[in-house]
């Protein structure tokens, strides 16, 4: 049936807090999700209040209702490993936790924090909801937290502990673009440590720890050729889509949150969700594909991103708490 009015694509939200009473709004989502196995969040731009607190409401309805056991954010994946392990119940303070193990400033407000204790809680109930990042480490700068995590993992060797301290580069939320001209080059015998660490990971078939290697040497990789080495790549992406790829092979279905930049179906810019729309091979479980749901600013709609439709403007948004100054 062909769309003549905004009225056809939309379907009005009750609110944007969760847990506050009829969810029948988000019935819908039934029918959009299907049973795709990944639901991809998106957002127009992060730090903004609204969005934070609907993806908590949506994810809280995905897990309670359609059974989604993983919530995976455009975050460091090595870092989010303590953030998994603290709504599983482990010990931390939670501001603490968030702010260590959330990358890109997403993980100081408290839109994040609520839905971090939700999931804490919940966690009590039978069948529990994980915690993942997707991303490269350090904010793209700094590819400690990647060795770090690698090395909690596997079996100490000699040189370890220099090799943790050699690819500690400081506060990445202080630092430079790895695009900037003038950001600092990474040594050469620096990129082959990590290579061999990746290698090293592969031989003890720890697939999370090969990740965690394997982004730290992508951090590497942004530093010396920026995050678009050639026409057609984007480092970040990539790392994301093989992390997600490894995800499933644990999750039967999960719940990704991240910037609409890096979740659309745009070909050119090799996009999360082109990937999981063009390549989704059985053996690692994009059979039943993925659901796209949009946000944009002023949104107070669903916006399914199948329909050719925009939702309309309403009052600007209120930036969120964690929104670097």
């Amino acid at each position: 049936m062909p769309i003549t009015s905004l009225a056809d694509a939309v379907i009005p939200l009750h609110r944007l807090e969760p847990d506050l009473g009829d969810d029948s709004d988000l019935e819908v989502l039934r029918e959009i999700v299907g049973d795709a196995r990944v639901v991809f969040l998106g957002e127009s731009a992060h730090w903004v209040s609204e969005f934070c607190r609907l993806r908590d409401r949506l994810t809280r309805f995905l897990v309670r209702e359609m059974g989604l056991s993983a919530f995976v954010l455009e975050s460091g994946l090595p870092e989010g490993l303590a953030v998994d392990r603290w709504v599983r119940g482990g010990p931390g303070e939670l501001g603490e936790v968030a702010r260590d193990g959330i990358t890109y400033a997403m993980g100081r407000c408290e839109e994040m924090h609520t839905q971090l204790q939700w999931m804490r809680d919940w966690n009590t109930h039978e069948r529990p909801v994980s915690f993942s990042g997707m991303d490269v480490p350090g904010w793209c700068a700094n590819p400690g937290p990647g060795v770090a995590a690698f090395l909690e993992r596997i079996p100490a060797k000699p040189g370890d502990a220099e090799l943790l301290a050699a690819t500690k580069l400081g506060d990445p939320a202080r630092g430079q673009s790895p695009d900037a001209h003038d950001a600092p080059r990474i040594a050469v015998g620096l990129r082959q440590a990590l290579t061999e660490l990746v290698a090293r990971a592969e031989t003890t078939g720890d697939q999370l720890a090969r990740q965690c290697a394997r982004s730290a040497l992508t951090v590497v990789e942004c530093r010396d050729g920026g995050l678009y080495p050639a026409p057609g790549r984007n480092l970040r992406n990539e790392t994301m889509a093989d992390n997600l790829r490894a995800l499933l092979a644990r999750e039967q279905r999960i719940v990704v949150g991240g910037h609409n930049v890096h979740l659309q179906r745009s070909p050119s810019f090799r996009c999360l969700g082109c990937w999981t729309c063009r390549r989704r091979p059985t053996t690692t479980g994009w059979a039943n594909g993925a659901a796209l749901l949009s946000g944009t600013t002023g949104m107070r709609h669903w916006w399914n991103a199948s329909k050719p439709s925009m939702p309309a403007p309403v009052a600007p948004m209120a930036r969120c708490g964690c929104m670097p100054s």
